[in-house]
């Protein structure tokens, strides 16, 4: 067994952050001297955006000099030699210049993608769609946690392949499912096709865990999609 200076000291390590919930680090580069500075006693900032709460490892206590942020300007505006930021959310330029170097991002799995597409339309445009709504949204697709649809869908190619590239897992809703979710705007022709009022917007709040919808349902070729932030108090 190898003990860290923060095992020693009943804190947490940097690099090891979120690990058992699957957050993934944009970088490691950054690490090795946020670690150093968490040991040494400098002061860190923490802000999270998104993601589970209960970070901090069972046993652990957060160093005095490790302050915990409300939001982006307080970060920016206190004292710091390092920052950890967990957020689904691709930070501004304006924002990465003035965090620096000695920053770390997690990405938490917060982001669940509600897709429904035409039979037999390729991974490829499945792609192109996710990516392209991503980018559009501010969201780093490394905070995707899974994909959801209705389960009339759970043989389609495209959504399976897509699915496997990424390592998402497909969650699929029975019509009674996805018509228990109250809709804005219920579409007759899906509900003649799937037996379903909606597909993309409930099956993302359903598989979510009724969290914040992101992104209302749209509509690009063969494809749609809507975006949800799953509820991690619930």
């Amino acid at each position: 067994m190898i003990t860290t200076a923060s095992d020693v000291q009943g804190t947490f390590a940097a690099d090891l952050l979120g690990r058992e919930f699957g957050w993934r680090a944009d970088s490691f580069a950054p690490m090795k001297s946020i670690s150093a500075a968490i040991v040494n006693g400098e002061p860190v900032v923490f802000l999270q955006e998104s993601g589970e709460r209960d970070w901090l490892p069972a046993g652990a206590v957060l160093p005095e000099h490790v302050r915990l942020c409300a939001d982006m300007l307080e970060l920016l505006q206190g004292p710091r030699s390092a920052a950890i930021v967990v957020t689904d959310r691709l930070l501004k330029p304006e924002e990465a210049a003035a965090l620096g170097e000695r920053t770390a991002v997690y990405r938490p799995r917060s982001l669940v993608l509600g897709l429904g597409c035409n039979r037999g339309t390729p991974a490829a445009e499945l792609e192109a769609v996710v990516m392209e709504t991503l980018a559009e949204l501010g969201l780093s697709p490394l905070s995707v946690r899974n994909a959801a649809t209705a389960a009339i869908k759970g043989d389609e190619a495209g959504l399976l392949e897509l699915c496997g590239k990424y390592g998402w897992e497909l969650s699929l809703y029975s019509p009674e499912q996805l018509n228990s979710v109250p809709l804005d705007c219920p579409s007759e022709i899906v509900f003649k096709a799937t037996g379903a009022y909606g597909v993309c917007e409930p099956a993302a709040l359903l598989s979510s865990g009724s969290g914040q919808l992101l992104l209302n349902k749209k509509k690009s070729g063969n494809v749609t999609i809507a975006v949800a932030r799953v509820n991690f108090a619930g």
